[in-house]
């Protein structure tokens, strides 16, 4: 018998548990469904195909009928929906509400004329979603001599439907809007985001009013994040948001002047974590900081890092892609200068290696641990940015891999991190003190004995 014949349904299920399917079912029924029509019929009972439910536009017509099967597996079960781009949306517009009540999470992203993409909305007010947990939103009205695919001339004639899933979706939680959503919306509550608590909102060709009509709709959002992929050139109108907005978390990504309206409004410099990817403007982050002071809080976590280094894909990624500080985490490669009067409440550190604090930090007095992302050895003697700080109450140092750190940075010599502890940190008690911790993939290469001698303990994790 064919070794592929021989191996128990149970066996192949959980080998496919462990297989790398891309993006999509077509590539998992391509992959091990290819074997033999066994694998295929096991393939096609798997778990994933019945719960991760995919359309895409390159599909085409064997796509749907793939997409239509994989509806039809679950028998009512939850399902993760997504539809990116279908090439026809008419034909896919009964199977959203036929199955939407399934959902627990939704994912739509569509270009098209403004009939269909009002058509595709509106199919969304006509079921409930009674246990969908989060919702991505992206569509843009298109129109035929629109040049950039944005439809700049056709957004104010749509509409977002107020009773979208028909007012119900009490388990939604996570609501992501993109592109010509929020230019839709009338500022008013939609009933079916009254349990929202987290928000991202991508803005393309337009200003913070766009994020305040977002609010509005969901003023129960105690976590925003904002990306402003495209700049409108403005003038936009007032902001105004409703008092029952209150934030915990914030992050925004690439804002300009225009948006000081709405961060003033936001009152931020509340917010218990606050993260900046790039573009946002010093005098924030400093008063933030200097706020979180004031306030009497523990001493400042702060974080400093690149968001192109770090290879953030999106905003979500970012937020958990480390330890928050708990007053400020700060994703860019800014200088250190804007921080110098706060340096002196630093208790934990995160930072790039390259971000290693120079002439305009000398004194970390508070500063506890110290949290390294090596993006090459700069830990080396006679490395650029040779400043020494004092850092007399250093108990730990962890050492790890930078995201995008080149293929060689994963070596680093341990008599280099010697060096690093001894000639650049300011100890106020023997270096034996500090315990030092490599994250694989790092790995210490090199003699051991001078780091041994110098630091407390070394612990590769």
């Amino acid at each position: 018998m064919d070794p592929t014949q021989r191996l128990p349904p149970e066996l192949l299920l959980r080998m496919f548990d462990f297989f790398t399917h891309g993006d999509s079912p077509r590539d998992f029924i391509r992959g091990p469904g290819r074997v033999c029509a066994r694998w295929r019929r096991l393939a096609l009972a798997h778990p994933s195909f019945q719960k991760d439910i995919w359309l895409e536009r390159d599909l085409g017509a064997p796509g749907l009928g793939l997409f239509q099967a994989q509806l039809a597996a679950g028998s009512g079960a939850d399902i993760d929906l997504t539809i990116v781009h279908p090439e026809e949306i008419g034909p896919v517009l009964p199977l959203i509400t036929e199955n939407v009540h399934r959902c627990a999470s939704l994912h739509i992203e569509y270009y098209g004329s403004p009939a269909e993409v009002q058509a595709l909305l509106d199919a969304l007010a006509m079921q409930s979603a009674p246990r969908l947990k989060r919702l991505h939103l992206h569509v843009e009205p298109v129109a035929e001599d629109d040049s950039d695919g944005y439809g700049d001339s056709t957004r104010g004639v749509l509409s977002f439907p107020s009773a979208i899933f028909g007012g119900v979706a009490p388990h939604l939680r996570r609501l992501e809007l993109c592109g010509a959503i929020c230019q839709m919306m009338t500022p008013a509550l939609i009933p079916a985001f009254r349990a929202v608590d987290s928000l991202e909102v991508r803005v393309y060709d337009c200003g913070p009013h766009a994020v305040s009509a977002a609010l509005t709709a969901a003023p129960g959002t105690r976590r925003l994040e904002v990306l402003a992929v495209k700049h409108g050139s403005g003038p936009w109108p007032p902001v105004i948001l409703p008092p029952a907005v209150k934030l915990d978390k914030v992050m925004f990504s690439a804002l300009d002047a225009a948006w000081d309206g709405l961060l003033d409004a936001l009152d931020i410099y509340d917010v218990s974590e606050f993260a900046v990817l790039c573009g946002m403007p010093a005098r924030y982050v400093s008063a933030y900081i200097r706020r979180s002071l004031s306030d009497g809080q523990p001493p400042l976590e702060l974080s400093i890092l690149d968001s192109d280094r770090l290879g953030v894909a999106h905003t979500d990624s970012v937020l958990s892609s480390s330890v928050l500080g708990k007053a400020v985490r700060l994703v860019d490669s800014l200088s250190t200068a804007p921080f110098a009067p706060y340096a002196t409440r630093i208790g934990r550190l995160e930072v790039l290696s390259s971000e290693w604090p120079g002439p305009s930090v000398v004194r970390l007095p508070q500063l506890k641990t110290l949290v390294l992302h090596i993006m090459a050895d700069r830990m080396r003697p006679g490395c650029a940015a040779r400043c020494k700080v004092y850092c007399p109450k250093l108990r730990d140092m962890a050492l790890l891999l930078g995201k995008r750190a080149p293929p060689e940075a994963f070596r680093v010599k341990a008599d280099h991190v010697a060096y690093f502890v001894r000639d650049r940190l300011g100890l106020e008690t023997a270096a034996s003190q500090v315990a030092v911790s490599v994250a694989r993939p790092l790995i210490l290469i090199g003699r051991r004995s001078w780091l041994q001698a110098t630091v407390g303990s070394i612990t590769e994790v």
